[in-house]
C-alpha cells in the first residue's frame, strides 16, 4: 500500500485526463454551440508544480501524461507532450516568488490555462488542422476561463490535499 501511494498523484492525473473529455462532451451537449475547454488536467498540474517545486519527477509526470493525451485526443504527438511538462517546469520555477494563497494559486492556474490554449491555438493552425477567427478565439478563450474558475474552486480543496499528502514518488514515504 505504501509503493501505492507514491503513485496517487499520476492515478489522479490520469483519472483527470479522461475527466476533461467527459466534462467536455457533456457541456458540448448541454450548452450546444459553446466549446469550453475543461482541462482539469491543468488544475491539477499548475497545483502539482506549485506545491511540489522541488520534485523534478513531476516533469516528467507530466510528459507521460502528455504522451498519453496526444495519443488519446489530438492524434499527434508533440502537443501536449510539449505542453505539459513545460507549463509544469514554469510553474516551479515562478512558485518560490508565488504566495500560497488560494486567489494567487488561481491566477496562476488561469495564466497557464491561456498558455496553453494559445499554444494549442499555435500549433494547430500551423499543422493546419483549424482555421479560426479572432472573435471565436477570444469568445472560446472567455468561456473556457469561466470554466477553469469554475473547477478549480470546485476542486481545490480536494486536489490540494491530494497533493500535500502525497506528493509524487517521494522518497519520504517508503519505508525501509
Amino acid at each position: 500500500m505504501v509503493q501505492l501511494k507514491r503513485w496517487y498523484i499520476a492515478i489522479a492525473l490520469f483519472f483527470t485526463m479522461v475527466l476533461d473529455g467527459v466534462l467536455s462532451q457533456t457541456f458540448t451537449r448541454f450548452f450546444g454551440n459553446m466549446n469550453v475547454a475543461c482541462w482539469l488536467s491543468i488544475i491539477l498540474i499548475t497545483l502539482i508544480a506549485l506545491s511540489d517545486a522541488h520534485n523534478i519527477a513531476n516533469v516528467w509526470l507530466c510528459l507521460v501524461v502528455g504522451l498519453v493525451y496526444d495519443i488519446y485526443y489530438v492524434g499527434v504527438i508533440g502537443i501536449y507532450i510539449v505542453a505539459f511538462p513545460l507549463l509544469c517546469y514554469c510553474v516551479q520555477k515562478i512558485a518560490k516568488y508565488i504566495p500560497e494563497l488560494f486567489i494567487t494559486r488561481l491566477l496562476v492556474c488561469l495564466l497557464g490555462y491561456i498558455g496553453v490554449y494559445l499554444y494549442l491555438l499555435l500549433v494547430l493552425n500551423i499543422i493546419g488542422i483549424i482555421d479560426i477567427s479572432l472573435f471565436a478565439i477570444m469568445r472560446q478563450l472567455v468561456e473556457s476561463l469561466v470554466m477553469c474558475i469554475i473547477l478549480y474552486i470546485l476542486s481545490y480543496n480536494l486536489l490540494l490535499k491530494l497533493i500535500v499528502k502525497y506528493p509524487f514518488l517521494n522518497l519520504s514515504l517508503i519505508h525501509i
